[in-house]
């Protein structure tokens, strides 16, 4: 590197204390892990989801992020911090330099500071733009709204400044960010993206277990050449690297020979796919045991094999409908991409706690209280597999993302590069409803593919989800007719609605009702008994007279006093 670093002084000035790592090298290590993520197919639709709410390129935002990550940890290049473990104070003191001890300094928040004058004073952005990055970075502990001052003493902050700014001059070197001037178009989004990234980059360089490069008295620059492989093997082993061949979607049939002749809904998602609808958000209606599931694998496969994500996320209502889910999905990824088939995770597993890919120790991250446990906590199979190319599991991993929870954040961020399948929407309460409406909203502003099965949907709920995952989303207006069932409702992220039914597409050979083909068709008889809604009495009388002519009967009462007395 040109003329930084030079002094013996930065192979004292330390990031992790046990054992000993320098600052430099874990900015760097960090750095790499993010350009580690980024160019491998997992996370690559999350770099062009940032390249949009920044306004640029995907590859200036290749060139930004791995730069940006790597400053995350600049607000330990002080004396506030440096002087936290006294035997490696000591040496810095002795080399002139000003340390004290201050038990309330956070050092994220002294990174804040400085990247934001930093950014608008060296690079020329303007100050809203660099104000979203320097939060972002702020909050790689997992509060982006901490607030509180970090101020060093006049003398030590002229004597740290002139070593963060050789710091920083020595990570552009490494990373070397094109040039570019941001006028963020949607800040929450870029801010969101950003801070993820850092977390998951951060974690993951912390580790020793997935990260086990430490310095060893080598040059700077041999250093940088083994922490770039470092970071490529952290990142395959957890499982977030290689390729996911996807490829165009054949006829539903040829991939699931046992479905023959497709159901209905499947049907729709077939004609949606060939007619080339772009990836949003997906409304599936059906009856029970209607091919739902099947039809929104279809669907999500079509889209992964257009570039549009990098993974899926299979969120149902309950652990045990999880465990059966994650089955069919495991023998779904066996058909197209039998290497994932092998790491697709299962979210709650509450039953397995380690793995192959799970490291046994928690890391060393100063600053936040617990936020080793945490970042430990991520990398075992209930929370990796959020992180995971494909995972299954529990509804309300997902939901949250969208709740002020530690790190939820981060959750969203995971779920940023996938398709997300949302199963039996019809059976959630008001409370998960209002959390579900709000995680489309996210959805839709970073472009993640949604898809949603439920039994049937009042067209009020209907219009309401399509209107949170795209405001300018309107349903047509039936005019007090039913909506056709099944039905199929696609909304694209500018709003642009799509309905196919089976009034739309004929099923079968053309012959009989096209609203029955290929669905299991049953006739009831509905009989009135006037008088006996309170004659609990005649109601068992009734029952009992039934029940002499065989078949089991459900008495359903509308009170538990009239239950009883049935």
């Amino acid at each position: 590197m040109r003329g930084v670093l030079t002094q013996p002084i930065w192979r004292l000035i330390w990031a992790k204390s046990s054992p000993f790592h320098p600052l430099f090298c874990h900015l760097v290590d960090a750095g790499h892990v993010a350009q580690a993520l980024i160019t491998g197919p997992v996370f690559r639709p999350v770099v062009e989801r940032f390249a949009e709410a920044a306004g640029c390129s995907p590859a200036v935002a290749e060139g930004w992020l791995p730069y940006l990550v790597a400053l995350h940890d600049l607000g330990k290049c002080s004396g506030l911090f440096q002087a936290k473990v006294s035997e490696l104070a000591e040496p810095l003191r002795a080399a002139g330099l000003f340390l004290y001890p201050e038990p309330g300094f956070r050092h994220e928040v002294l990174t804040f500071t400085w990247v934001l004058d930093h950014l608008i004073d060296e690079c020329h952005w303007d100050e809203e733009s660099a104000r979203t990055v320097a939060s972002a970075l702020r909050g790689h502990h997992g509060d982006l709204g901490a607030e509180t001052e970090a101020e060093e003493p006049e003398e030590m902050a002229s004597q740290w400044d002139a070593l963060r700014r050789e710091l920083v001059e020595a990570v552009r070197q490494v990373f070397q960010p094109p040039p570019w001037q941001p006028v963020f178009r949607h800040h929450s989004a870029a801010g969101l993206l950003l801070a993820g990234l850092t977390v998951l980059a951060d974690w993951l360089a912390s580790n020793e277990e997935l990260f086990p490069l430490r310095w060893r008295g080598e040059s700077w620059e041999d250093y940088i050449a083994r922490s770039q492989e470092a970071a490529r093997a952290a990142v395959a082993r957890v499982g977030l690297s290689g390729p996911l061949p996807w490829q165009p979607q054949p006829p539903f049939a040829a991939i699931s020979p046992r479905l023959a002749s497709p159901r209905p809904a499947q049907r729709l998602a077939e004609r949606l796919v060939h007619e080339g609808m772009r990836p949003g958000l997906a409304i599936v209606e059906d009856q029970m045991g209607g091919g739902k599931s099947e039809a929104a694998l279809y669907l999500a496969a079509a889209w992964l094999g257009e570039g549009a994500a990098g993974g899926l996320y299979m969120a149902m209502p309950t652990a045990a409908t999880s465990n059966q889910m994650f089955g069919r999905v495991r023998d779904w990824l066996r058909q197209h991409h039998p290497e994932a088939a092998v790491g697709v995770q299962l979210v709650h597993g509450t039953s397995w706690l380690v793995d192959a890919a799970t490291p046994s120790a928690v890391p060393e991250i100063h600053g936040a209280d617990e936020a080793g446990l945490q970042s430990f906590d991520w990398f075992l199979p209930r929370k990796r597999s959020l992180l995971a190319p494909y995972g299954v599991g529990t509804i309300d991993q997902a939901l949250r993302s969208v709740q002020h929870v530690a790190h939820g954040f981060l959750r969203l961020f995971a779920l940023a590069g996938k398709v997300l399948i949302v199963d039996e929407v019809h059976a959630y309460d008001p409370y998960m409803n209002r959390i579900l409406t709000l995680l489309l909203r996210w959805c839709g502003v970073l472009r993640v593919p949604v898809i949603l099965l439920s039994a049937t949907l009042p067209a009020a709920r209907r219009a309401a989800l399509a209107a949170a995952y795209a405001p300018g989303a309107r349903l047509p207006d039936r005019s007090g007719h039913e909506a056709p069932y099944p039905l199929l409702t696609l909304v694209d992220p500018e709003g642009t609605v799509r309905e196919l039914g089976p009034d739309i597409i004929p099923f079968g050979d053309g012959t009989g009702d096209s609203a029955t083909q290929g669905r299991k068709v049953r006739s009831i008889t509905v009989r009135h008994h006037f008088g006996l809604l309170d004659d609990p009495e005649g109601v068992a009388q009734c029952v009992a007279t039934r029940a002499r002519e065989g078949g089991c009967i459900a008495v359903i009462a509308n009170t538990v006093d009239s239950a009883q007395r049935i």
